[in-house]
């Protein structure tokens, strides 16, 4: 996890983050909104707000070749 952003609404989340970064490049505004009420009711995005989660892709086979033996 890279990061965690807390909104009160899904619009300001999508104000702030780039669907591209969402893998929703070429939706509308009123496309993602209405995506989004299909899964939370309005009550739900009021009384939870939206969480943004930034994820960063790590390589496996990489990251067991290191040799962390020594401590580090």
């Amino acid at each position: 996890m890279t990061t965690l952003n807390s909104y009160e609404l899904f619009l300001a989340l999508y104000e702030d983050i780039a669907f591209e970064q969402m893998d929703c490049s070429g939706w509308t505004m009123d496309e993602m909104m209405k995506a989004t009420y299909k899964l939370y009711t309005a009550e739900e995005e009021k009384a939870y707000g939206a969480l943004a989660i930034g994820v960063e892709v790590v390589d496996v086979d990489k990251s067991n070749s290191e040799d962390h033996s020594n401590g580090d």
